[in-house]
């Protein structure tokens, strides 16, 4: 159980650990579809352009070809390719991804293997891994979901927020881009006046500090000291 956060510095919160979640992640599975062998749906048409739409009437082959800075990027890419469409549903679930993010190609293969194992650790479907990549790539592309750091800031949510991860990382994906040391500021700061609204809405973490304070009728005076005491710590 957890207490009062009070005014404790950032660094002296311990969150229990995740529970371990195993997963084998393959760079190349029975039926998996190559690049080169994916073709476009019948009636397709260009998506140049559409950064929400599949690829169209390009095979993947050709989209990649197109982007690439060199031929030897399109070989470099394959895994990527394999590793999306094995936790993702299928090659149209990847192609989708791929075309609204074509940052994805550009990632590290081991980060987007590792990336997914995560997430499939977490007890993601297929259906959750593709919307949350969907709804805020740059969570993905820019992040080692791996890391302590982003380890930590999941156990926040779920274990001070209140709130399954699963939920967090399939539907409101772009709150974890949010600072873990800013977050647990507010919540501090809430446990003093005595207001347990974190644990009933998430609008907070998004906002501005004079929005948040406007939002729970605060001191915007009395929390930028508090915030300057805690980031002192």
């Amino acid at each position: 159980m957890f207490g009062s956060l009070g005014s404790r510095p950032a660094h002296t919160l311990v969150f229990p650990a995740l529970p371990p979640g195993r997963c084998h992640s393959s760079s190349r599975r029975r039926g998996s579809v190559t690049l080169a062998a994916l073709q476009p749906a019948p009636g397709g048409h260009s998506s140049d352009g559409d950064a929400g739409g599949a690829l169209g009437s390009e095979t993947v082959t050709q989209w990649l070809a197109r982007h690439a800075r060199d031929p030897a990027d399109i070989q470099r890419q394959q895994p990527i390719w394999d590793s999306l469409q094995a936790a993702c549903g299928g090659p149209e679930a990847a192609a989708a991804l791929v075309s609204r993010e074509p940052g994805l190609l550009a990632m590290p293969a081991a980060l987007v293997a590792s990336n997914l194992e995560v997430m499939r650790g977490l007890r993601l479907m297929p259906a959750d891994i593709a919307a949350c990549i969907s709804r805020c790539p740059s969570l993905f592309v820019c992040n080692d979901l791996a890391s302590d750091d982003f380890l930590a800031k999941l156990r926040f949510f779920r274990e001070v927020l209140g709130r399954p991860v699963r939920q967090v990382l399939a539907k409101q994906p772009h709150l974890l881009m949010r600072s873990l040391s800013g977050m647990e500021c507010k919540v501090a700061f809430m446990q003093h006046q005595g207001c347990e609204e974190y644990r009933r809405t998430l609008t907070w973490v998004n906002m501005s500090n004079p929005d948040f304070c406007w939002h729970f009728n605060f001191d915007e005076a009395e929390f930028e000291e508090w915030e300057a005491e805690w980031e002192a710590h």
